[in-house]
């Protein structure tokens, strides 16, 4: 007899994969975070030119993961991928548009004509799309945990579903309406991201370059954020535990249930250990990378923000909760990874083809040791 998968097991499957992918977009924001610190950690043009080197070639890898997580959720949850990127659209015009900015920065940055007209705009560049960035991605995380204002049509003959954005500012409603206490909430976890992206950022420059200033200046850094970052962070995680969580019902009704999102950690032990052990390894890594003579920080932090993100979505997406979450009136319009996946066919062919993953994480991996097989110096930077 043949033996079929289950279609719950494919979606949790699923929401488990993009949960893993979001943590390391997420680490992935390290590379924003250094461009933004690439004049204030470097002095020198070839501290600069050290700083520039070591993040210009992981550029790669930070597009490579944007670009597999948005492929996972058209793929695998196709509503998902209809209503953030149609409703939600100024949000992910202003993240492309900043991917865009920046690279043209990064080609530009040694001709003449560019320098002619002032090095200054390049710093203003980076540091204004690495901020742009690492916010808005932080409050479209935060809107899953606290709603979006959105509904989905059914036409009456054909059956199609059509989502509609209510909101009036494609997304930047999430974070700009302070007449709702959830755009504080957005925004708790958009600045958390941004500090956190500055902070690893830091630490990465402490790990790949190989000068005693660009140390001195870079643990200076992950010292006077970290603070900010634990402030906002747990803003936003304290006031998740706290308010209601939609759930959903075998029939797929949604309702909001007191303390939903603390409750799943305590119902799936093994997400909330997952959390734990991040946050463990997140604060561990900042702590030695704040201090002088430590340059590994950023292995251990990395680590910890891929697991930590990692729960954090597996607990907002799994145990019959509604991860995508419409606000008001609208809260039966929910997405949850039972009304929102793909067909069984299609995730079950793309459930044989992720087992090639581990090959290609481990051809990241080897790419990832081959670039930084080595820290960078004042005699190095140039050939790098």
């Amino acid at each position: 007899m043949k033996h079929e998968i289950s279609m719950l097991f494919l979606q949790n499957y699923w929401w488990c994969v993009l949960s893993l992918l979001t943590g390391v977009v997420v680490q992935m924001l390290y590379v924003f975070g250094g461009q933004v610190l690439s004049y204030q950690v470097g002095k020198t043009s070839m501290e600069r030119e050290m700083t520039i080197s070591v993040l210009g070639h992981k550029w790669g890898l930070t597009l490579a993961s944007i670009a597999t997580w948005v492929a996972v959720v058209w793929a695998v949850f196709p509503l998902m991928y209809a209503v953030t990127f149609s409703g939600a659209h100024a949000i992910w015009v202003l993240i492309l548009l900043s991917y865009v900015v920046t690279i043209c920065a990064y080609e530009f940055r040694n001709k003449s004509s560019f320098i002619e007209k002032g090095g200054n705009l390049y710093n203003k560049i980076f540091t204004m799309c690495g901020f742009v960035v690492s916010l808005l991605l932080g409050v479209m995380i935060a809107s899953f945990f606290t709603g979006s204002p959105f509904l989905i049509d059914v036409h009456p003959q054909t059956g199609i579903l059509s989502p509609q954005w209510v909101g009036i500012m494609g997304g930047l409603e999430l974070f700009l309406d302070f007449s709702h206490y959830t755009s504080y909430i957005n925004l708790s976890l958009g600045l958390a991201f941004v500090f956190l992206s500055v902070i690893m950022g830091a630490l990465y420059l402490k790990f790949r370059i190989e000068n005693s200033e660009v140390e001195r200046r870079a643990t200076k850094v992950v010292r006077n954020n970290f603070p900010f970052f634990i402030l906002f962070f747990l803003f936003f995680i304290v006031n998740i535990w706290v308010r209601a969580g939609y759930e959903y019902s075998a029939e797929g009704y949604i309702t909001l249930t007191p303390y939903k999102y603390l409750i799943n950690l305590y119902q799936m032990p093994h997400v909330g250990f997952l959390c734990v052990v991040g946050f463990v390894f997140m604060m561990w890594g900042m702590i030695k990378g704040s201090r002088m003579t430590d340059s590994k920080g950023f292995v251990y932090a990395s680590i910890g923000v891929i697991l930590t993100i990692c729960g954090l979505m597996c607990s907002v997406g799994l145990n019959d909760t509604a991860f995508y979450p419409a606000s008001g009136q609208w809260i039966q319009n929910s997405l949850t990874i039972e009304n929102c996946s793909t067909g069984r066919h299609s995730m079950t062919v793309m459930f044989y083809i992720s087992f090639f993953l581990p090959f290609v994480v481990g051809y990241i991996f080897y790419v990832w040791r081959t670039i930084d097989h080595r820290r960078i110096n004042k005699d190095t930077a140039t050939r790098e």
